[in-house]
Protein backbone atom coordinates (compact mmCIF):
# COMPACT_ATOMS: atom_id res chain seq x y z
CA UNK A 1 0.00 0.00 0.00
CA UNK A 2 1.14 3.51 -0.72
CA UNK A 3 -0.01 6.19 1.68
CA UNK A 4 -1.00 9.73 0.80
CA UNK A 5 1.57 12.15 2.17
CA UNK A 6 0.27 14.41 4.92
CA UNK A 7 2.29 17.35 6.22
CA UNK A 8 3.68 16.65 9.70
CA UNK A 9 1.17 13.87 10.34
CA UNK A 10 1.25 10.12 10.20
CA UNK A 11 -0.52 9.23 6.96
CA UNK A 12 -3.82 7.42 7.32
CA UNK A 13 -5.24 7.74 3.82
CA UNK A 14 -4.42 5.11 1.19
CA UNK A 15 -3.12 6.57 -2.06
CA UNK A 16 -2.79 3.34 -4.04
CA UNK A 17 -2.47 -0.42 -3.88
CA UNK A 18 0.41 -1.81 -5.91
CA UNK A 19 0.64 -5.51 -6.66
CA UNK A 20 4.29 -6.50 -7.05
CA UNK A 21 3.72 -10.27 -7.26
CA UNK A 22 4.73 -10.43 -10.92
CA UNK A 23 7.09 -7.46 -11.01
CA UNK A 24 10.63 -8.10 -12.18
CA UNK A 25 13.38 -6.42 -14.13
CA UNK A 26 13.24 -7.70 -17.67
CA UNK A 27 12.48 -7.14 -21.29
CA UNK A 28 9.63 -4.69 -22.06
CA UNK A 29 8.38 -7.22 -24.61
CA UNK A 30 7.22 -9.32 -21.67
CA UNK A 31 5.03 -6.49 -20.36
CA UNK A 32 3.60 -5.92 -23.82
CA UNK A 33 2.87 -9.62 -24.25
CA UNK A 34 1.18 -9.79 -20.84
CA UNK A 35 -1.15 -6.88 -21.52
CA UNK A 36 -2.02 -7.91 -25.07
CA UNK A 37 -2.46 -11.61 -24.29
CA UNK A 38 -4.50 -11.18 -21.13
CA UNK A 39 -6.59 -8.17 -22.15
CA UNK A 40 -7.57 -8.80 -25.77
CA UNK A 41 -9.47 -11.41 -27.70
CA UNK A 42 -7.83 -13.31 -30.55
CA UNK A 43 -8.90 -11.04 -33.40
CA UNK A 44 -7.63 -7.90 -31.65
CA UNK A 45 -4.41 -9.58 -30.50
CA UNK A 46 -3.70 -10.96 -33.95
CA UNK A 47 -4.32 -7.57 -35.54
CA UNK A 48 -2.10 -5.81 -33.00
CA UNK A 49 0.68 -8.31 -33.59
CA UNK A 50 0.90 -7.23 -37.25
CA UNK A 51 2.31 -3.84 -36.24
CA UNK A 52 2.69 -3.33 -32.48
CA UNK A 53 6.36 -4.34 -32.17
CA UNK A 54 7.32 -2.09 -35.08
CA UNK A 55 5.27 0.76 -33.60
CA UNK A 56 6.84 0.33 -30.17
CA UNK A 57 10.40 0.10 -31.50
CA UNK A 58 9.97 3.09 -33.83
CA UNK A 59 8.64 5.27 -31.00
CA UNK A 60 11.24 4.04 -28.53
CA UNK A 61 13.98 4.83 -31.05
CA UNK A 62 12.61 8.36 -31.59
CA UNK A 63 12.30 8.99 -27.86
CA UNK A 64 15.82 7.75 -27.18
CA UNK A 65 17.25 9.74 -30.12
CA UNK A 66 15.94 12.90 -28.45
CA UNK A 67 18.16 11.94 -25.52
CA UNK A 68 21.14 11.10 -27.74
CA UNK A 69 20.77 7.35 -27.25
CA UNK A 70 19.73 4.26 -29.18
CA UNK A 71 18.02 1.05 -28.05
CA UNK A 72 20.42 -1.65 -26.90
CA UNK A 73 18.53 -4.25 -28.94
CA UNK A 74 17.40 -4.63 -32.54
CA UNK A 75 13.79 -4.81 -33.69
CA UNK A 76 14.09 -8.50 -34.57
CA UNK A 77 15.41 -9.25 -31.07
CA UNK A 78 12.42 -7.43 -29.59
CA UNK A 79 10.01 -9.40 -31.80
CA UNK A 80 11.64 -12.67 -30.76
CA UNK A 81 11.40 -11.69 -27.09
CA UNK A 82 7.73 -10.75 -27.60
CA UNK A 83 7.01 -14.14 -29.18
CA UNK A 84 8.68 -16.06 -26.34
CA UNK A 85 6.86 -13.91 -23.79
CA UNK A 86 3.56 -14.53 -25.54
CA UNK A 87 4.14 -18.29 -25.35
CA UNK A 88 4.64 -17.85 -21.61
CA UNK A 89 1.56 -15.66 -21.19
CA UNK A 90 -0.90 -17.85 -23.10
CA UNK A 91 -0.28 -20.63 -20.60
CA UNK A 92 -2.02 -18.46 -17.99
CA UNK A 93 -5.21 -17.97 -20.00
CA UNK A 94 -6.96 -21.19 -18.87
CA UNK A 95 -6.29 -20.27 -15.24
CA UNK A 96 -7.66 -16.76 -15.74
CA UNK A 97 -10.82 -18.30 -17.13
CA UNK A 98 -11.21 -20.21 -13.86
CA UNK A 99 -10.50 -17.08 -11.80
CA UNK A 100 -13.43 -15.30 -13.42
CA UNK A 101 -15.76 -18.30 -13.36
CA UNK A 102 -17.32 -17.61 -9.97
CA UNK A 103 -18.92 -14.22 -10.55
CA UNK A 104 -22.33 -14.50 -8.94
CA UNK A 105 -23.14 -10.80 -9.25
CA UNK A 106 -24.52 -11.07 -12.79
CA UNK A 107 -27.32 -13.03 -14.38
CA UNK A 108 -26.49 -16.62 -15.28
CA UNK A 109 -26.87 -16.06 -19.04
CA UNK A 110 -24.49 -13.08 -18.92
CA UNK A 111 -21.93 -15.07 -16.94
CA UNK A 112 -22.26 -17.95 -19.40
CA UNK A 113 -21.52 -15.61 -22.32
CA UNK A 114 -18.51 -14.14 -20.50
CA UNK A 115 -17.15 -17.60 -19.78
CA UNK A 116 -17.54 -18.72 -23.40
CA UNK A 117 -15.67 -15.60 -24.50
CA UNK A 118 -12.84 -16.31 -22.03
CA UNK A 119 -12.72 -19.95 -23.11
CA UNK A 120 -12.30 -18.83 -26.73
CA UNK A 121 -9.57 -16.40 -25.69
CA UNK A 122 -7.73 -19.26 -23.99
CA UNK A 123 -8.29 -21.70 -26.88
CA UNK A 124 -7.03 -19.31 -29.55
CA UNK A 125 -4.23 -18.05 -27.31
CA UNK A 126 -2.92 -21.56 -26.71
CA UNK A 127 -3.21 -22.43 -30.41
CA UNK A 128 -1.29 -19.29 -31.34
CA UNK A 129 1.31 -20.11 -28.69
CA UNK A 130 1.88 -23.49 -30.33
CA UNK A 131 2.26 -21.77 -33.73
CA UNK A 132 4.88 -19.45 -32.24
CA UNK A 133 6.73 -22.42 -30.76
CA UNK A 134 6.66 -24.17 -34.14
CA UNK A 135 8.62 -21.20 -35.47
CA UNK A 136 10.83 -20.53 -32.45
CA UNK A 137 11.56 -23.94 -30.95
CA UNK A 138 9.79 -26.89 -32.57
CA UNK A 139 12.00 -29.17 -30.48
CA UNK A 140 10.07 -28.03 -27.40
CA UNK A 141 6.87 -29.54 -28.77
CA UNK A 142 6.09 -33.22 -28.11
CA UNK A 143 6.10 -34.13 -31.79
CA UNK A 144 8.74 -31.63 -32.87
CA UNK A 145 5.92 -29.49 -34.23
CA UNK A 146 2.18 -29.80 -34.63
Amino acid sequence: MLWKKQDDNVPNEVLAFVDFQIAFEGNPAFDMARVITNCTDAEIRRELETFICDFYYENLTKFMADKGKTPSFKLEQFKTAYNYATVNQVTWLPMLTLVFSSNHEVAEDIQEARMKKLELRAKFGLADGVKKLEQLRPDWLPTGGA
